[in-house]
C-alpha cells in the first residue's frame, strides 16, 4: 500500500458519544507525509494505538478551536517537548486566524512545558497552501467565527473535510467531486441546529458536490439511533458510510 493514500479515522465521535469513540481526528498517510486533521480528546492515544508516535506527524490542520477538536494539542505538544528529538519546526501546525492567540493562552496555563523546537505554528492566510507533495484549499464554513473546511489534493486525489459546519456553498465548493469526503452529521433533520449538518443536508451536499465516497462522523446520540445512511441515500446515490474509530480508506 506504499503508493496508496490511507485515510484513517482516529476520532469519529462527539463529546457525548459512547462506545469508546474519540473526538474529531483523522490521519492521512502517504509514502511521504503523515497529516493530522483536528486533534480532539483521545487523538494521541488513538494515534499510539495505530502504531504511530507523535514525532512521526508532519502536519496538523485544525478546523476550529472548540475543545472536541483541539484538546489533545496539549498532550501532543507536551510529548514533543519531552522527546529527545530536536529537529526545528519538523511538525507544522496550521489553523485559522487566532491559532497563535490560542497557543499563547495554553502557555499562560502550562508555561514553558509546551515549548518545543519541533513545533511551528502557522495561521492560514493564502487561500491555497502549496507544499512539495500536496496542496490544501481552505474556506470559511458555517459554524463559528474561525471555522474552516479543507480540501486536500494529494497525488491527484481529493480528500475533503467539513470540520463542524452547517450547509453552505463553501462546503459544496470544498467537496466538489471529492474522491473521499469526511462530513459531520450531528443532528436529525427534525432537530436541525445552526452550524451543524443533518442526514438530509449531507445528502444534498453529496448530490450537489458529486462526492464519490462519503464518510459521516460526529454523530450525536439522536442520529446514532437512526439509520443515517438510508436517510442520506434518499438524495445521494454514491457510497456513504458511518465512520468509526480506526476505519481505514485507501485511495
Amino acid at each position: 500500500m506504499i503508493n496508496k493514500i490511507k485515510v484513517r479515522l482516529l476520532g469519529s465521535g462527539t463529546i457525548l458519544t459512547g462506545g469508546g469513540q474519540a473526538c474529531s481526528s483523522t490521519l492521512i498517510e502517504t509514502s511521504r507525509e503523515k497529516i493530522l486533521v483536528d486533534c480532539g480528546p483521545g487523538s494521541l492515544l488513538q494515534l499510539k494505538k495505530s502504531g504511530i508516535q507523535p514525532e512521526q506527524i508532519d502536519f496538523v490542520f485544525l478546523t476550529h478551536f472548540h475543545p472536541d477538536h483541539v484538546a489533545d494539542l496539549i498532550p501532543f505538544i507536551f510529548f514533543l517537548a519531552n522527546s529527545r528529538i530536536q529537529e526545528k519546526g519538523s511538525v507544522q501546525i496550521w489553523g485559522p486566524a487566532g491559532l497563535k492567540s490560542l497557543m499563547d493562552g495554553f502557555r499562560q496555563i502550562y508555561g514553558n512545558w509546551l515549548d518545543s523546537p519541533q513545533v511551528a505554528i502557522n495561521e492560514l492566510s493564502e487561500s491555497v497552501l502549496q507544499f512539495p507533495a500536496f496542496s490544501v484549499k481552505w474556506l470559511k464554513v458555517l459554524h463559528n467565527a474561525e471555522s474552516v473546511g479543507y480540501r486536500f489534493n494529494l497525488k491527484q486525489k481529493i480528500i475533503s473535510f467539513s470540520g463542524d459546519s452547517g450547509y453552505c456553498p463553501e462546503l459544496i465548493d470544498l467537496c466538489r467531486q471529492a474522491d473521499l469526503a469526511v462530513l459531520e452529521c450531528s443532528y436529525p433533520d427534525e432537530k436541525e441546529t445552526p452550524g451543524h449538518l443533518t442526514p438530509g443536508k449531507v445528502g444534498q451536499i453529496g448530490l450537489q458536490a458529486e462526492i464519490k465516497h462519503l464518510i459521516i462522523t460526529h454523530l450525536y446520540p439522536e442520529v446514532q439511533q437512526l439509520d443515517p445512511e438510508v436517510l442520506i441515500k434518499k438524495t445521494y446515490q454514491g457510497i456513504v458510510e458511518v465512520g468509526m474509530d480506526f476505519d481505514q480508506f485507501y485511495l
